[in-house]
């Protein structure tokens, strides 16, 4: 155990590094009790999909959690809870979720990926969520590309399809639809 009487400043990493590693028991032990949630970890954030009655359940197992293995507290006022639109708010305070803590019915940006309620088996699902996600990051690439054309250097050319293009097209892939009657536009 490293005492620290000084807390770690916004953006420093070796702080976030330190939580992000203390924290991996607790993370182990949310998916250790609720292997059915998918369960991301990214440096200090945590995020968790699945079904709402057991999300609002492992929201309060991971308060417990980081108070015994990193002597701390999640912050409910900046926990965001994304929920079906048929799910009622009052629902999901019942249900033990904090009255605190936002709840969107259209989705989130985490980890640079929309979360929302769109079935990615389900081609036919409307989200619109997800799908201006998509336009932006479409719009982005084709900027990309044009400013590929007025660029004379190869070395420009090469840092804008490695920093810029490519990383954008990486994000499209999970939402590339590949099956028997799959299409991609």
């Amino acid at each position: 155990i490293i005492n620290c009487e000084v807390g770690s400043r916004q953006g420093e990493v070796r702080g976030a590094h330190d939580y992000s590693v203390a924290k991996k028991l607790a993370i182990q032990e949310l998916k250790n009790k609720f292997p059915d949630l998918t369960i991301v970890s990214i440096i200090d954030d945590l995020g968790v999909a699945g079904n709402c009655e057991k999300l609002v359940s492992a929201s309060n197992l991971w308060t417990q959690l980081l108070e015994k293995y990193l002597d701390t507290s999640s912050n409910s006022t900046k926990n965001v809870f994304v929920s079906p639109a048929h799910i009622q708010n009052n629902y999901l305070h019942d249900l033990g979720l904090p009255k605190e803590t936002k709840i969107t019915h259209e989705g989130m940006i985490f980890g640079g990926f929309p979360i929302s309620n769109y079935n990615p088996d389900d081609i036919t699902t409307k989200d619109p969520f997800t799908e201006n996600f998509l336009q932006a990051k479409f719009a982005t690439t084709n900027q990309h590309i044009k400013n590929l054309f007025i660029l004379d250097d190869a070395q420009d050319q090469y840092n804008v399809l490695r920093i810029g293009i490519i990383p954008e097209v990486t994000y499209l892939y999970p939402f590339i639809h590949m099956g028997e009657n799959s299409k991609f536009q």
